[in-house]
């Protein structure tokens, strides 16, 4: 064999060998199974909750979307909406331990995890923190906890709740999974917040809050953070969108028709297959149609600040007649052409969408989930290990 031909075949061996590191590293330390493109399953038998805290610490700027959440019986409904972009969803499996509770839940809509990285199986040092990005889940105590943003708010940003010595600190995005790993109750869930040193403003530049919803067979926890403090709302509350619920309604509520249509509506979430419909309702693309009436003036508040505008908000308020209301929203000055699917994400950051939908049954310990508006159903169980 020629020294040329050997060099040659050296050389596609080296690129094999380092090919394969590459491409089974994502896969050595999360087993991941691909659904579709837009959806991955992960399995994690092992995470490090101190390197979540710096990875987000040092790293990561968290934006979060609009959601839509609602509790009813025994199924637990939640919408994630978030910018139509490229980056994928995970069903994130969380095999138990003796300290751990097994789980399983969402995560994603994470800018740095797009199809196209994910298909490459190539490593990152998000994908190590990822169980602590999880939005919304259940444990195998029927523990279902969802985070959600409460954007453009009157309170301050919330730098800590309990900034006392030993209070152990959290960043907000990393409550769904600590509740998921500890809590074998909602209250327990609570109980546990309320001892630690949350803190929501993960940046200055980025001083959004957040709130969740916590649920077991027996309770309904609401729990928001405002001005340093922690509120807590029990079995009051079975809806939520995106507005403090323990506070003032203000003039910038995101997600206020949303709360209203989910409200109006819950009566038909008392099953799996109600309670999907329910969700579809407040699908976010509904949000750039003309013909949804009412119109969701309150989506916008927080990028155009129509609430500010008199005419706007008093024309919203007093309920304009059909004519007058068709004409005030031709007159907005942004795009309200209906969002055009494209497998190709042409439109990336122009549009949201309901990234997925979630429907927890909490006492199956089930979860049925539709990614992306595609109503194709994927049914999961909590298996327990």
């Amino acid at each position: 064999m020629g020294l040329k031909k050997k060099f040659v075949l050296l050389f596609i061996s080296l690129f094999i060998i380092v090919s394969c590191q590459t491409t089974t590293s994502f896969y050595k330390d999360h087993r991941v199974e691909k659904v579709n493109d837009y959806l991955y399953e992960l399995v994690f038998d092992d995470y490090s909750y101190d390197y979540a805290m710096r990875y987000i610490a040092n790293n990561y700027k968290y934006d979060g979307g609009g959601c839509s959440v609602v509790r009813n019986g025994n199924f637990f409904g939640r919408n994630f909406d978030w910018y139509y972009d490229d980056s994928v969803e995970f069903l994130i499996r969380v095999n138990g331990t003796v300290e751990r509770h097994a789980s399983i839940g969402i995560a994603g809509s994470l800018s740095d995890l797009t199809a196209d990285f994910v298909r490459s199986g190539k490593n990152s040092p998000l994908l190590n923190a990822l169980p602590y990005f999880t939005l919304d889940g259940i444990n195998d105590s029927g523990v279902v906890c969802s985070i959600s943003v409460v954007p453009n708010s009157d309170a301050k940003p919330t730098t800590g709740t309990n900034p006392k010595a030993g209070k152990r600190d959290i960043y907000a995005p990393m409550i769904v999974r600590y509740v998921l790993d500890n809590a074998s109750s909602a209250a327990e869930a609570v109980d546990m917040l309320s001892d630690m040193n949350v803190i929501c403003a993960i940046s200055p530049e980025n001083n959004q809050n957040f709130h969740f919803m916590i649920a077991d067979n027996y309770n309904t926890f609401v729990v928001e953070f405002i001005n340093n403090e922690m509120e807590v709302l029990r079995d009051t509350v079975k809806v939520m969108t995106n507005f403090y619920l323990s506070s003032i309604l203000s003039n910038t509520a995101m997600g206020k028709e949303r709360h209203d249509l989910l409200s109006m509506n819950y009566r038909l979430g008392s099953s799996k297959r109600g309670m999907l419909n329910l969700m579809k309702m407040v699908y976010y693309t509904r949000s750039y149609d003309i013909s949804t009436y009412p119109f969701w003036f309150s989506e916008y508040s927080t990028q155009w600040g129509y609430f500010a505008n008199p005419e706007i908000r008093s024309s919203y308020r007093r309920g304009a007649e059909e004519d007058d209301y068709y004409e005030l929203v031709r007159g907005f000055r942004f795009n309200l052409q209906p969002r055009v699917r494209s497998s190709s994400k042409d439109h990336k950051n122009a549009f949201w969408q309901t990234t997925h939908l979630s429907v927890y049954d909490i006492h199956e310990k089930k979860l049925t989930l539709i990614v992306q508006e595609d109503n194709k159903e994927y049914e999961y169980v909590l298996n327990y290990f």
